[in-house]
């Protein structure tokens, strides 16, 4: 009976400490994964802020370029407008009767005055 209560406290103490062992390497793993973990969530935040930054920066551009276009959409209107009112004069002045009574140099000195008197009233 006394070998049988040896080999059962052996047994015990074998498997008592393989358990200690245990946890220690299974502490250890906890701490190193912990490790990774913090590495980890640092990484992920630092992403975050840059996703974020690069969210703001695509935002700032797509509202500059909408506003550039609006400008631009303005400032071809205000040119349409100055040409069409440059094209009305021309066609005026090609349409325009010739005088008989008056010489081609002395007409075209008259159209060269109205023009200058219209873009300074204008």
């Amino acid at each position: 009976m006394s070998l049988f209560i040896i080999i059962l406290a052996s047994c015990a103490i074998g498997f008592g400490g393989g358990w200690v062992v245990n946890g220690w390497r299974n502490g250890e793993e906890i701490a190193r994964l912990g490790s990774r973990s913090a590495v980890a969530e640092s990484s992920n935040q630092k992403c975050e802020t840059d996703i974020a930054d690069v969210r703001r920066g695509v935002a700032e551009m797509v509202n500059a370029a909408t506003e550039r276009a609006k400008k631009a959409e303005a400032a071809m209107l205000n040119a349409q407008a100055k040409a069409e009112k440059h094209v009305t004069a021309a066609k005026a002045i090609r349409e325009a009767p010739v005088r008989q009574d008056e010489p081609m140099c002395d007409a075209v000195f008259r159209e060269q005055g109205e023009y200058v008197q219209k873009r300074r009233n204008s």
